[in-house]
């Protein structure tokens, strides 16, 4: 609970300091006598006040009720946010639903003063999300306004309620080159579009009734003359995710860079698990990086993986001394429980043990470079061809191009999604100086990118401020 004076107390206070010093000025003692019974009513005020709210503490009751549990992204949601016992208060009170920031809210306001001459009162909303994930309504609060205004007091409800968001599309983002939508869907993003089921199997010679689709465009300008790609047909494609989740210098809640890609790693794992697909995430915070132990389809690799990237708050550095111990003791429980449903051919035990085999990820503490040291440790380890999607900003310029480019050296097909800093800044684009500039500067590094062997950079930005960049400056993007 927390609570404030409000303007009006502190007015009535400088009035009782006022009396006081003209007492003190004209030396009249006669003065004094409305400072006391100002400050008197004052501390009688507070007193009462003080059990007035406890009493509502003890009395009121809330909770809510959601339309439905699981959403998709920018699928309306209504939550009722009930309110019981408020009558006889005497109080105005005010009820705040505190949704998640991330939430688009579409009303005017989140709040309603309530009716405190009925038993109940209810505050009913309605909220999308952008992007995938679990997230939390509440704690609601309730603001105590007391007799006269002087006193504001602000409870928060024990209870809340959450929500899954899952992945519906990625329409509200743009994933493309150099201002131009990549039109296909994040399953086929492959190095010259492969498509699913085929994986490059080397190059040769045009010839012919060759599709120019298949045209290696790298291969034709470094040797001079025209070369095209050979695929063959895979049954699976494993999938290596790495996600940068370190936070850019300066970002809005609402278009917050790690959201997408998080939502695009999100994604890509669907993808994944609708085709069978091995996956593993390689999760990189501030100083710590989560790490698939192997690729693997098995079902209890998708269950982790989904809830590892739907935790929209990853561990950071400042909380990891707290989470070490929470961490393991949750792995000694749940690999006991992993033991005793081993046996256990029950109904019960059939349907709880894939969330229950253990930890299917390990945590290191990282240095320096984390998506280089990264690619170093696990991308050497795998064998066969294995795709990789690289996911992050481009404020470390230098350490996304050398891990492409060892990650091109390791892989016949690298992803890299890119949220380029310049579009996170401010909620105005046209208040940022020489942004237009900032996003050339971008896309000439992303074309670097691009050019490197087996690997193919995408830009993943808001669309609407992509839009205002170039109806801004009105010519193609160099």
């Amino acid at each position: 609970m927390t609570m404030d004076r409000t303007k009006r107390y502190w007015g009535t206070l400088g009035l009782a300091v006022f009396f006081g010093l003209m007492g003190y000025v004209l030396n009249v003692s006669l003065f004094l006598l409305p400072v006391g019974i100002l400050l008197g009513w004052l501390l009688m005020l507070e007193f009462l006040f003080r059990s007035q709210v406890v009493a509502i503490i003890d009395a009121v009751s809330v909770s809510y009720a959601l339309s439905q549990d699981t959403i998709q992204t920018n699928q309306q949601v209504g939550i009722t946010i009930e309110i019981q016992n408020i009558d006889d208060v005497g109080l105005q009170l005010t009820l705040s639903s505190n949704y998640p920031d991330v939430a688009v809210y579409s009303q005017s306001s989140s709040s309603k003063t309530l009716a405190t001459d009925a038993s109940m009162d209810s505050l009913k909303l309605d909220y999308h999300f952008p992007f995938a994930g679990n997230y939390t309504i509440g704690p609601a609060s309730i603001t105590i306004t007391s007799t006269y205004g002087f006193f504001e007091a602000t409870v928060g409800a024990s209870n809340t309620v959450s929500v899954t968001v899952e992945p519906e599309d990625t329409d509200s983002m743009h994933i493309g080159k150099g201002g131009n939508q990549f039109a296909t869907g994040l399953g086929d993003h492959g190095v010259e579009n492969a498509g699913e089921g085929t994986v490059p199997a080397g190059i040769r010679t045009y010839m012919p009734g060759d599709p120019a689709s298949r045209i290696n465009w790298k291969a034709t300008a470094r040797l001079n003359e025209v070369y095209i790609r050979e695929f063959e047909t895979e049954t699976v494609r494993p999938l290596a995710v790495l996600l940068d989740r370190r936070q850019s210098s300066q970002n809005t809640l609402y278009e917050n860079p790690v959201e997408y890609r998080r939502d695009i790693a999100i994604s890509l794992v669907s993808e994944a698990e609708t085709h069978s697909d091995p996956v593993g995430l390689y999760d990189v915070d501030t100083t710590q990086m989560e790490a698939s132990q192997q690729l693997s389809a098995g079902r209890s690799q998708y269950i982790q993986l989904r809830r590892q990237l739907y935790n929209t708050v990853p561990v950071s550095g400042s909380e990891m001394g707290a989470e070490t111990t929470q961490t393991a003791q949750s792995t000694v429980d749940t690999n006991r429980a992993v033991t005793r449903l081993r046996t256990d051919q029950s109904a019960f035990g059939t349907k709880l043990s894939p969330f229950l085999r253990g930890s299917t990820t390990t945590t290191h503490q990282v240095e320096g470079s984390p998506l280089m040291q990264t690619t170093q440790t696990y991308l050497k380890r795998q064998r066969g061809n294995v795709r990789v999607a690289i996911l992050c900003d481009d404020q470390r310029r230098s350490e996304l191009y050398e891990t492409a480019k060892l990650a091109g050296q390791l892989s016949q097909e690298v992803m890299v999604f890119i949220t380029p800093t310049v579009l996170f800044e401010s909620d105005d684009i046209a208040a940022i100086d020489n942004v237009y500039a900032r996003y050339s500067a971008f896309e000439r590094y992303r074309s670097q990118l691009d050019t490197l062997e087996n690997v193919t950079a995408f830009e993943v930005t808001p669309g609407s401020k992509l839009q205002s960049i170039v109806e801004q400056d009105g010519n193609e993007i160099q």
